[in-house]
């Protein structure tokens, strides 16, 4: 289970979601099926109808379910999927990472750790947990750190070590009511599914 999350207070990051968003509609119409996003009905029982995305990439397919209502692009320059909230102060991101064949899974963390560190130099890494997704186990940091304008910026980062790379989720927010976003992040992560490439 994710621990609960701390709640934190401060201004939205309206400009940065703004730019993600832009960021992600300027990905080249032109891509090709190595970085490809679409929809496709499910049918839950109990339940209408929903629809899930399918991210198809060179390595593997993933799918998932977004949280509800918020807005979900790719950036195919980045090869990232970006799935932004209505309040426009709360994202999550995904992508692939991939790594030399020869790497271990365990390398393929601590790499991604090193990295989290070096991304974020002035950030405190506030709790170190297990994550799971898709039957794999991955591992989870939560990190603050403060922004020029003095907010308080809340991320949670996962990663999923796999035979060919590693999937990293970030998630950020300032928002003070975290229980929603706490409960958005982890029905992405029970979602998300980790599938072969379609046979060419």
């Amino acid at each position: 289970m994710i621990p609960p999350l701390q709640l934190c207070h401060g201004p939205g990051l309206v400009l940065l979601s703004i730019a993600l968003l832009h960021d992600c509609c300027l990905a080249s119409p032109d891509a090709t099926n190595e970085f490809r996003l679409y929809t496709r009905p499910l049918v839950i029982p109990e339940r209408r109808p929903v629809i899930g995305y399918v991210l198809q990439t060179s390595a593997a397919r993933y799918s998932f379910l977004p949280p509800r209502n918020w807005a979900v692009k790719e950036n195919a320059s980045t090869k990232e999927v970006v799935m932004m909230a209505r309040n426009l102060i709360t994202s999550i991101r995904f992508k692939h990472v991939e790594v030399a064949p020869e790497t271990t899974m365990e390398a393929s963390v601590a790499g991604w750790r090193q990295a989290v560190l070096e991304s974020y130099p002035d950030g405190k890494i506030t709790a170190e947990f297990r994550c799971y997704t898709s039957k794999v186990e991955g591992t989870a940091l939560d990190l603050e750190r403060i922004a020029p304008n003095k907010a308080k910026i809340f991320t949670r980062l996962a990663c999923i070590p796999l035979p060919a790379g590693r999937v990293e989720f970030d998630l950020t927010t300032t928002s003070g009511n975290l229980a929603d976003t706490r409960l958005a992040f982890g029905n992405l992560l029970t979602s998300f599914r980790i599938e072969p490439p379609v046979a060419k």
